[in-house]
């Protein structure tokens, strides 16, 4: 085991790591587009005659390029080392973001342009900058994690409001090029000054008995709880990432100001934050899966209530905050989960197969709530089918049962009889 003393230091040693990745992720792709798409959906559509699928069709181009670029980062990475991809890929963001604002002139462009920000900023997101954290933890691994992790809370809480003031004051395309300067003026310098792989990793003789024991993808993807897992959070998914996207045009086509609205979806931000600490802890002391009912039916309420007609703006705000602390949830339950079903041994594949379900979902829904708005001239339909999804997705998690007693036993000396 770790002693105390040893811990204290991996703190004492690895904060700049944790400073740097929170705020990479929280200036990163994975960030900055869910959490403003919101706030550029009309302006682009009063610019452009694009209806709000159209507009909201952007976060499928990033996606889609972070599933492409998140393998060539991983691979450079290999060979190259964190910082330098690092680095490579937040300033590939900033640029695009950029050319966002400059060559947005068709629908196409404004495409193009995001598939190419996903597959050169994939290098901004958290599997990369997980990797980081990795290196530097080990007995505060998970804690580090959480904290790094906070960056897109701390994101979703802050970015909108200065997106809508950018937006209101200067139009849209001085709102794109204000998300370009976050990962110029704050990512690239905390990067440069504070992210640093250890020299020499300090190699502890005990092994964590845990990683010995794991089913193979090929084995895991042959089991119902696989796909009770992926299809769970994939409705879960499809449910969080509509609301997030369009939660501003929700609000202001009920009459509040684009400000009020900006507020409101900050308080979401601020509960992604907390939902990703709180769940951690949750889920270490309480069966995952029952955390993860509370968590995802909650939500389903919050679809109810912003369908509802006249419903007062602190409903909505709570509304907001539950979908947020779902939204937070999910990347903790997803990974506690793998990791408790199906052991660490092939954790990656297993992991890296589930988490393109959800991200899948993300890239699915916000069209798909834009399309149900341009057609039925309202969100109440797609609203009650998310609630729905969330119920779903809640009954499959329960139904994966109780974790599998299969982790070795350290130091076993005696064969079973």
């Amino acid at each position: 085991m770790v002693n105390a003393e040893a811990s204290s230091g991996e703190l004492k040693r690895g904060w700049p790591i944790i400073v740097a990745a929170l705020v990479g992720t929280g200036t990163g792709i994975s960030a900055l587009p869910m959490f403003t798409i919101g706030v550029f959906t009309v302006p682009l559509g009063e610019a452009f005659g694009w209806s709000r699928a159209e507009a909201q069709g952007v976060i499928s181009m990033f996606v889609l390029g972070a599933l492409i670029g998140a393998p060539a980062a991983g691979w450079a990475m290999d060979r190259r080392g964190v910082r330098i991809v690092t680095l490579l890929s937040t300033t590939m963001t900033a640029i695009l973001f950029f050319a966002l604002a400059a060559f947005t002139r068709s629908l196409m462009s404004f495409y193009a342009i995001a598939l190419v920000m996903g597959i050169l900023g994939a290098g901004t997101t958290s599997v990369t900058w997980s990797r980081a954290i990795i290196a530097w933890f080990k007995a505060k691994r998970g804690l580090a994690l959480g904290l790094a992790l906070t960056g897109s809370g701390v994101c979703g809480a802050i970015v909108p409001i200065y997106a809508t003031w950018l937006v209101q004051t200067w139009g849209w395309r001085y709102g794109y090029a204000g998300l370009g300067l976050l990962p110029a003026v704050l990512a690239i310098p905390v990067t440069l000054a504070f992210l640093r792989m250890p020299k020499a990793a300090a190699q502890d003789d005990e092994h964590d008995h845990e990683h010995a024991w794991g089913q193979t993808l090929g084995q895991a993807i042959s089991t119902r709880r696989f796909w009770f897992i992926g299809i769970g959070l994939f409705l879960a998914g499809l449910g969080t990432s509509g609301v997030i996207a369009h939660l501003i045009p929700m609000l202001t086509d009920r009459g509040f100001s684009a400000g009020d609205a900006a507020r409101i979806a900050s308080a979401l931000g601020i509960a992604i934050l907390v939902g990703r600490v709180a769940t951690g802890y949750l889920i270490d002391r309480i069966w995952a899966p029952a955390v993860a009912a509370v968590v995802l039916a909650i939500p389903a309420a919050s679809c109810i209530i912003l369908a509802l007609d006249n419903s007062p703006a602190t409903l909505l705000t709570l509304a907001a905050v539950a979908i947020g602390f779902a939204g937070g949830a999910e990347f903790d339950l997803l990974a506690y989960l793998c990791s408790r079903y199906f052991g660490l041994k092939h954790y990656g594949a297993i992991y890296g197969s589930l988490y393109a379900c959800f991200v899948l979902a993300s890239g699915m829904a916000p069209p798909l709530f834009g399309y149900v708005y341009d057609t039925q001239g309202r969100y109440d339909p797609i609203l009650y089918i998310a609630a729905v999804a969330f119920v779903a997705g809640v009954l499959l998690l329960l139904a994966l049962g109780r974790y599998p007693n299969m982790i070795p036993k350290p130091m076993a000396t005696n064969s079973p009889t």
